[in-house]
């Protein structure tokens, strides 16, 4: 999917919020004006027979009022509306481009600012000691993203040529930990492990964020990411629950306790924030973060995700 075409999408988007914000302030402005004439109202009603005409021209001030009050309400609608509609659009484009990704997290780097080749070549390597078969042209490009959690280091986002490439890395991304690090040039800490998970877009890693806090409030036992689908399930035992949208937990929470903002039910990165499945500024959330074991309510038995098998996704 074009770069260009996704950051036009977001351009628009974001003049679309700015006129939203414009004519909330309008309507805001229209309705004190509306509120300062109630309290006219009240002035002229006492004196009703000596100012009749006074009366009559403040009824037809409070109707045009109340007229631009709807127009004002029926252009915000039909803009918020639009700026829904272009984010969707964004959110589809960026889904379809991040779907041959990987994200590999906890790799050493071999230099602090390494290149797009070294980040390839690293790739490679890590692959092939894996056992899988990855040829330099299976890879569209790899490279480091920017990490603020500056002791563990930058993951490494892999775009492949082939999804049956990437599917078969993740069948078997339990091996990445089994391998001899130093065979291939790097070195690990003790105690740190590698990563190999899905890519998600910035607004399906705010989702997934939001899932694993209602997991953990919920005491849910597992929660995963696969084939870039969110997934809950209470038990072992119990059916497996797909989270593709906030109403999908508001529908298992039964209130809006994980409100998010409008446009796909998520927050508007900031301008420039999109720039397709490479280049992204959005935060990244450390590896540890989506490893360890959350607790569940006060003094509740402890909560956990998905095994590595299963599916467990970490990070953006």
């Amino acid at each position: 999917m074009s770069k260009n075409n996704v950051e036009k999408l977001q351009k628009q988007n974001d003049d679309l919020r700015a006129e939203i914000k414009r004519l909330q302030t309008d309507l805001q402005q229209v309705k004190d004006s509306l509120g300062a004439s109630t309290t006219d109202n009240q002035e002229i009603e006492k004196n009703v027979e000596f100012l009749s005409q006074e009366y009559e021209d403040f009824k037809c001030s409070r109707s045009n009022l109340q007229n631009q009050i709807e127009q004002i309400e029926s252009r915000l609608n039909l803009v918020n509306q639009k700026a829904t509609e272009i984010q969707e659009a964004v959110e589809v484009m960026l889904k379809y481009s991040y779907q041959y990704n990987l994200k590999l997290l906890g790799v050493p780097q071999v230099e602090e600012k390494e290149t797009a080749k070294q980040s390839v070549d690293i790739c490679l390597k890590l692959f092939k000691e894996m056992g899988i078969k990855v040829s330099e042209f299976d890879i569209d490009i790899a490279h480091r993203i920017s990490n603020k959690n500056k002791s563990i280091p930058a993951p490494i986002v892999c775009k492949f040529t082939r999804r049956l490439t990437k599917e078969e890395i993740l069948k078997q991304k339990k091996e990445v930990n089994k391998i001899d690090l130093g065979r291939i040039g790097l070195k690990m800490n003790p105690g740190k492990h590698i990563a190999i998970v899905e890519h998600l877009t910035p607004n399906q890693q705010e989702l997934l964020r939001k899932t694993k806090a209602f997991q953990e409030n919920n005491e849910y036992e597992f929660c995963w990411v696969k084939n870039q689908t969110i997934l809950l399930r209470e038990s072992s035992n119990s059916k497996i629950i797909r989270i593709s949208t906030q109403h999908d937990l508001e529908k298992l929470c039964g209130s809006q306790s994980f409100q998010l903002s409008p446009s796909y039910m998520l927050p508007t990165p900031e301008p420039g924030a999109h720039r397709g499945a490479f280049g992204s500024r959005t935060r990244e959330t450390s590896n540890r973060e989506y490893y360890k074991r959350g607790r569940g309510r006060i003094n509740g038995p402890r909560t956990r995700s998905m095994s590595a098998d299963q599916g467990e996704n970490i990070g953006s």
